[in-house]
């Protein structure tokens, strides 16, 4: 994979490594030792796992190789002939924003465009915008253009999910798009509809719950056993006390993938 990944470089194709049932830290010491420059997914629950079909991954199940299209569906490729795969793909394949056409001190901005990542490309773009510069002014329009869309069709789903009265999926989408889009104006009003939500009696164990997981799976991230351990705690509480909500069940699922001994703990 990492021969592979040098040869399509800069070409429409984005490997993405993945790695399930351990932590953060050893996942990310493993990368560096194997020198892997693409992005990695941190699997600890193994849900991805599971969303991806492939099997419980372990040293006797680890060559698997699944392929997302750009419409987000996903078909299976072979490890074995990832080139073959891939160049059968990335025949009708391209980028959002041809890099031909980005000078370089917008470089970064592209791939952070191209790769859904706006929280980092909306200050640099933001930056260009005024350019005298003639050809870095019309690149960063283009991929503001880009981010304007993005945020907006996320915008309006949304408020079409307020309409239809389903208030938390209204809410998760507001206040993904305060997060994914921060800096941009529209993230701005989506933090204040996401706030005026939450005070809505009927989402409040669903956001209590929400943000209480997410303050714990930085805890299970972290090096330290003791922190993990607390983690761990806090995700039977969370299960315990929103049995029935989003957050509630994922704590869950998440405790039922744990090792029997780090549960005793």
């Amino acid at each position: 994979m990492v021969s592979a990944h040098e040869k399509y470089d800069g070409k429409p194709v984005v490997f993405i490594a993945v790695n399930s049932g351990n932590s953060e830290s050893s996942v990310k010491g493993y990368l560096r030792s194997a020198k892997v420059k693409f992005p990695g997914i941190v699997d600890e629950d193994r849900s991805f796992e599971k969303a991806m079909n492939v099997g419980t991954l372990s040293l006797r199940n680890v060559w698997q190789t699944r392929v997302i299209r750009p419409d987000g569906s996903v078909g299976h490729g072979s490890s074995a002939e990832i080139e073959k795969v891939i160049d059968g793909m990335i025949k009708t394949a391209k980028w959002k924003v041809d890099p031909e056409t980005v000078p370089p001190s917008l470089n970064a901005a592209w791939k952070a465009v191209e790769f859904g990542d706006y929280m980092q490309a909306i200050p640099q773009v933001n930056r260009y915008l005024k350019s005298r510069d003639e050809k870095t002014k019309a690149a960063a329009d283009q991929l503001n253009g880009i981010i304007d869309s993005e945020v907006n069709g996320m915008f309006a789903d949304a408020e079409k999910a307020e309409k239809d009265d389903n208030k938390w999926l209204a809410y998760k989408t507001y206040d993904q798009i305060a997060m994914q889009f921060r800096g941009h104006t529209k993230a701005r009003e989506a933090q204040t509809k996401a706030r005026t939500l939450a005070k809505d009696k009927e989402l409040a164990d669903e956001v209590k719950a929400m943000n209480a997981l997410k303050k714990v799976k930085a805890q299970l991230t972290s090096r330290s056993r003791s922190a993990q351990r607390t983690a761990l705690a806090y995700l039977q509480e969370i299960a315990k006390r929103f049995p029935d909500t989003e957050a509630g069940i994922e704590a869950q699922t998440i405790l039922d993938s744990q090792p029997k001994d780090e549960k005793k703990r």
